[in-house]
């Protein structure tokens, strides 16, 4: 896949101490050496085993220290390649390679050359020089039966390669180390598996291409930096480009772009960094020379804004893109202070911008990335808004005149900022996974001490540094803009008559393989760190010791049966509950706390992470949202114009539109087409029904992670402040019963304007919810998705090339009723392709294979790799204190196993047989199936009759 921008590019996130350096190489039979502080200067060249031809010799460049204590270990091939290693308590273990190359490393007439090499990649090695033998689709395979996963992404900029695992097997770290070396030193690339890969990469660019975030991205991209080219996706490329792609176009681009100096690889999670870089140093040992003649796009920055506008009919909402050349890489300070200006006026809760445009419905955010592989050019800032077609031009103007009569925050509010981030970089410390996507983002630039300061440059940033900053690099007289609008609602005029009215608005507030097991007592939680309780008034308490400053909790409530409510009852009750929330922007602002809430017709939920010495604070803000809801006439008004803006601008999906056929007459059957429908038949009496439903009639249960081992006297405040919320019904599970037979095979269509048809095949059926159901039921979606003789992304996207995403998933909810479905986007209708039987293909695809489930034709080996898949998921799901907090206030309240449910699933994951799987197969495929096509007018007629004959 491609990465086409990081979510949020948060430099400041990783902060280390230096604790030395020394570049100095070792010769191949040199001991480790010392200077007079002891510090290691070099390391020998390690010794050759069976696999290794000639091993890599290495320095030892410096240990680098977290401020929480997290150690860094420095290294540097003597081919070149970077090395860094974090080793920490997380279940996962995670490789990642990261090659400083991508899009913007192109010529344009093989734009997209980039991610073809990323896919390549997993198509097998030679296995000459000793390197591991891997046959197509072998790394996904081996890694999946070690229980972990393994991927890839490109960028503009950069394309990383990871593995991760939960090591449950002493040799599964040297395993994937082979493994991955193998990939980017020996890949086979032949004229057969270069063909091959052809339909899987122009089938994503497909899907891509009916994305209007990423047209619109993409356009107002090519215009800031003036890049000619042929490719409306300048990562992606076109389908031509993809198509005219041979061995020796790829061959040309990895000899220029694929070098040991180019590449850094970072390692986090448990492992012994003496041993890992043995293993690192044996295996990477590519010998390709750095190429000095690297091709790197002319960045050329626009001196006068531009502006496009786009009629799309695959636009639902309407999403602009705001875009400006921002600081080089190695502007440490300047980096930040877009960090926190991002934060500040588009991506916090109650951002400057977010809240004066809340009452005109619009979501905004912004991120800076990394853009070019040259340190010297910039990075890209990018702002995009969604909104409705009438208020675009509202949101446009707000974030203009934002920037230009730009006001800082006052110095009370960057010191709540930098707490902010500060508790971020904290969480992501905790999960190796992050970490190492943190230290990846930097390592690239070859000068990791720009991650030591990035915390200092943070405690030093001052309101007038923000204000030289958005000065400097967002200045509205040199931005590229651009805009997508739906055809059906926009055109030259529409827009313009929004333009004139966005000028009279004003803003409140805005002035001008061994299987030797390394760990047997792994499990998801540890039992004897929660500490379980019931208070006076029945509200059931698991609260565990942080190590850090940070308070999470989660206060679930559910009532023994779900509400039958009418449709949009419940989305009203939980934006009036966020509005609420939100009129305490300063004090959440000043406490730094983030507390949400969300509500169903069976539970209501508050989430909540705060600074440890405010967690009274928040605690007081939860009880008087809970105690004083503001059930009133004019929030009821206002949530229902929120709630109907954002339907209208969401992207509907043939899942959804499945839901009113799945669950006729049921909440759980609402579409969001149903809610839009129906939401003006909803009363503010409907909602103030449900809400004293949930809190008059429900159990309730806490989970919590505090410092109290350090600070005590926060579980007395936890305790009192819960202590003081009214009775509740005792905790006791139950099982509702909303299944109702599917009786009759039905079909629904719906037509639009895409290249891709998104088909789903569903199939309800009824769960009982025993720990072993849950097992088993996971295991069979696990089977059929990633298997490698049944799954469907093996067969119907790597044999049949049918789709990039293929997929199979298992929507298991509270109740007796669960969902298993079948899922592809599969092109149908581009101007390059038109393949209207892929259609059926996909259902029969989807059936050929459930047919095997049925039948018992899947393997030994799928059992055991997906056995290993859902232990991994079990641990990834609770690895994060914020995660398992809320798992825990969860499985209290719905799980028949109580708190620890993950544990008990965990623990019978390898007692299921071959036979269990096939049992609950038949149960879950012994209904008829609803099948939901989302797809082109041409395509739906082409396949009118075969559809007409599913229905039977």
């Amino acid at each position: 896949m491609y990465n086409y921008t990081n979510s949020l590019s948060n430099n400041f996130r990783t902060a280390i101490q230096k604790v030395g350096e020394n570049p100095q190489s070792p010769a191949l039979n040199q001991v480790a050496s010392q200077n007079s502080t002891g510090e290691i200067q070099s390391m020998p060249a390690v010794t050759p085993d069976f696999n290794v031809v000639v091993p890599t010799g290495y320095t030892k460049t410096g240990v680098q220290k977290l401020r929480n204590g997290q150690e860094i270990h420095c290294y540097k091939l003597n081919n070149g390649q970077k090395v860094y290693i974090a080793p920490s308590e997380s279940a996962m273990t995670t490789l990642n390679t990261y090659v400083n190359t991508g899009s913007m490393n192109e010529k344009d007439s093989e734009r997209g050359i980039s991610h073809f090499c990323e896919h390549m990649m997993f198509n097998g090695t030679k296995g000459t020089d000793n390197y591991m033998k891997l046959g197509v689709g072998d790394v996904f395979r081996k890694v999946e039966q070690m229980g972990g996963y393994a991927n890839a992404s490109t960028g503009h900029a950069e394309t990383n390669y990871t593995i991760s695992i939960p090591q449950f097997n002493k040799d599964d770290f040297e395993t994937i180390v082979k493994m991955q070396s193998a990939m980017l030193n020996n890949s086979e690339m032949s004229d057969s598996m270069v063909d091959k890969e052809h339909g899987p990469v122009c089938s994503e660019i497909n899907m891509y291409s009916d994305m209007p975030s990423t047209i619109v991205q993409n356009t107002a991209i090519k215009n800031l930096y003036n890049i000619n080219s042929s490719s409306d996706d300048v990562i992606a490329g076109t389908v031509n480009n993809v198509l005219n792609i041979d061995r020796n176009k790829v061959l040309d681009y990895m000899k220029n772009n694929y070098y040991p100096a180019n590449m850094s690889t970072v390692v986090t999670g448990d492992v012994n960094p003496d041993e890992a870089i043995e293993i690192i140093a044996k295996n990477f040992r590519g010998q390709n020379p750095q190429n000095i003649d690297r091709r790197f796009e002319p960045l050329k920055p626009i001196e006068k804004t531009v502006r496009k506008d786009i009629l799309s009919s695959k636009a639902v909402g309407t999403t602009g893109a705001i875009c400006f050349n921002g600081p080089a890489y190695d502007n440490l300070k300047d980096n930040v202070a877009i960090s926190v200006i991002n934060r500040y006026l588009f991506n916090k809760k109650n951002s400057k911008v977010g809240t004066e445009l809340k009452d005109y419905n619009v979501d905004v955010h912004s991120n800076i990335d990394k853009f070019s592989a040259n340190p010297k050019d910039g990075r890209i800032i990018t702002i995009q808004y969604d909104s409705t077609e009438e208020n675009s031009e509202i949101a446009l103007r707000n974030i203009f005149n934002n920037l230009v009569n730009f006001q800082p925050p006052t110095p009370q509010e960057l010191e709540n900022l930098k707490t902010e981030i500060k508790m971020v970089t904290e969480k992501n410390y905790e999960n190796g996974e992050l970490l190492n996507l943190d230290l990846g983002n930097n390592v690239l630039t070859g000068n990791i001490d720009n991650t030591v300061n990035e915390l200092d440059a943070l405690d030093s940033l001052t309101p007038q540094d923000l204000v030289n900053a958005v000065h400097k690099y967002f200045d509205i007289n040199k931005a590229s803009v651009a805009v997508i609008h739906p055809d059906d609602l926009a055109n030259a005029n529409t827009i313009n008559d929004n333009y004139k009215k966005a000028q009279n608005v004003s803003f409140k507030g805005l002035e001008q393989t061994n299987t030797v097991l390394k760990k047997t007592n792994k499990l998801p939680i540890k039992e004897a760190d929660v500490n379980q309780y019931t208070l006076n008034n029945n509200l059931q308490v698991a609260m565990m010791n942080s190590k850090n400053d940070i308070a999470d909790y989660s206060l679930a409530f559910k009532p023994k049966f779900p509400a039958n409510v009418k449709a949009g009852t419940v989305s009203l009750l939980t934006t009036m509950l966020s509005n609420r929330i939100s009129k305490f922007k300063d004090f959440t602002n000043n406490n730094n706390i983030s507390l949400n809430v969300s509500a169903a017709e069976n539970y209501m939920v508050f989430d909540a992470e705060v600074p440890a010495k405010n967690l009274d604070a928040s605690m007081n803000l939860m009880k008087e949202v809970f105690a004083n809801p503001d059930l009133s006439q004019e929030n009821f008004e206002e949530a229902k114009k929120k709630v109907v803006n954002d339907l209208m601008i969401s992207q509907p999906n043939a899942y959804d539109n499945s839901l009113s056929t799945l669950f006729p007459d049921s909440p759980r059957g609402y579409t969001n087409k149903d809610v839009l429908k129906n939401i003006e038949n909803v009363e503010l009496a409907d909602v103030v029904g449900l809400y004293k439903y949930l809190t008059d009639d429900s159990s309730a249960a806490c989970s919590a992670s505090l410092p109290v081992e350090r600070y005590p006297e926060v579980k007395i405040v936890f305790d009192n402040q819960l202590s003081g919320l009214k009775p509740m019904k005792p905790v006791e599970y139950h099982l509702f019963n909303d299944f109702k037979p599917v009786e009759k095979t039905k079909v629904v269509t719906d037509a639009a304007n895409t290249a891709q048809a998104d088909v789903v095949e569903l199939f309800k059926f009824y769960n009982n919810h025993s720990p072993k159901s849950n097992v088993a039921n996971a295991i069979v979606k696990t089977i059929l998705s990633k298997g490698d003789e049944t799954g469907l992304f093996n067969n119907l996207r790597e044999k049949e090339k049918l789709a990039y995403s293929v997929y199979s998933d298992l929507d298991i909810s509270q109740n007796s009723s669960s969902v298993l479905s079948c899922n592809i986007l599969t092109t149908t209708d581009s101007p390059d392709m038109k393949s209207y039987d892929n259609v059926k293909k996909s259902i029969d695809g989807f059936n050929r294979q459930i047919g095997k489930m049925v039948n018992g034709e899947f393997t030994d080996e799928e059992l055991k790799t997906a056995k290993m898949n859902l232990k991994r998921s079990l641990l990834e799901q609770n690895d994060m204190k914020q995660d398992k907090v809320m798992n825990l206030s969860d499985t209290m309240l719905n799980s028949q196993s109580g708190a620890f449910s993950a544990n008990r699933m965990y623990e019978l994951i390898d007692t299921i047989t071959k036979e269990d799987i096939v049992n609950a197969s038949r149960n879950i495929f012994s209904q008829k199936p609803i099948y939901s096509i989302r797809a082109s007018q041409a395509t739906l007629d082409a396949n009118k009759e075969y559809l007409e004959k599913l229905e039977g």
